[in-house]
């Protein structure tokens, strides 16, 4: 089974504003469903406020330790100000 890591702020991750609820919240719905059922296994690293600079190091630290890995998905700063 192919391995697809996935780093990421909170679009990634899948936080939206409720307007209806005046908060945020999580989509509970697996974005990466489509490639599971394709025989991939999904890591999800993504977290609110995360910048492209976590990013480097993390990647980084997980490609040393994890060097069969070959395919990672980046989505950094696509909401920021």
């Amino acid at each position: 089974m192919s391995e697809i890591v996935i780093y990421g702020d909170s679009i990634m991750k899948g936080v939206t504003y409720d307007e209806s609820q005046n908060r945020y919240k999580t989509v509970k719905a697996r974005q990466f469903s489509r490639l599971e059922e394709n025989g991939y296994k999904v890591s999800l690293f993504a977290h609110m406020g995360k910048t492209i600079d976590f990013a480097f190091q993390a990647v980084k630290k997980f490609t040393i330790k994890n060097p069969e890995k070959t395919v990672a998905i980046l989505e950094f700063g696509g909401n920021d100000c």
